[in-house]
């Protein structure tokens, strides 16, 4: 009896150690920071807040001062030209340097998100119009007879980023979820 409680005791104890690994590892290559602006703009223009974290991580992995060989800007790596766009339609001034600010650079990247959402409905379409730009997007629909297939998609850049987004953002609904019942269970006590 005592062997079988040994036993139980230390599998139990290598349990609690796997989930602080784990919970370590999830915070290292799935941060969450950020969140009252993304909550706040993903709320504001309906954007799921666990697709705008995938981005983020997928595109930047956090670094507000990112910067890519194309000239994408910031959390969220806006191309100028978007970002003026976006600024311009909101009604707002536009200074490329304001892209380095992570508040104007998530707000001008969630309501781009929501601009695309509102023309082309689907998570995918999105992301490819996201990476790829959406006259390259428009292409690849008017050459697949007006039909997306991710499968058919010949910029492997934009197919892995497509599965990377897909995939992180499943993490983050996970752990949004996590983050929600211990809110709930703290604010039970």
């Amino acid at each position: 009896m005592k062997k079988n409680c040994r036993i139980v005791v230390w599998v139990l104890i290598g349990i609690v150690s796997g989930l602080a690994t784990l919970t370590a590892y999830v915070k290292l290559f799935f941060p969450v920071d950020y969140m009252p602006i993304i909550k706040k703009y993903g709320k504001e223009y309906e954007v799921d807040v666990s697709l705008v974290l995938a981005i983020i991580n997928t595109e930047s992995r956090f670094d507000k001062s990112a910067v890519s060989k194309k000239g994408a800007v910031g959390l969220m790596q806006l191309m100028p030209t978007t970002a003026e766009f976006v600024a311009s339609t909101l009604g707002e001034a536009f200074d490329k340097k304001s892209l380095f600010n992570e508040e104007t650079n998530i707000k001008y990247g969630i309501y781009y998100l929501h601009y695309l959402f509102c023309k082309y409905n689907e998570v995918n379409d999105v992301l490819f119009c996201y990476n790829a730009g959406e006259g390259v997007y428009l292409n690849f629909i008017n050459e697949n007879n007006g039909t997306f297939d991710k499968d058919k998609i010949e910029i492997k850049e934009t197919q892995n980023y497509i599965n990377k987004v897909n995939r992180d953002r499943q993490v983050y609904e996970y752990l949004i979820w996590q983050m929600y019942w211990k809110l709930s269970f703290v604010m039970l006590q």
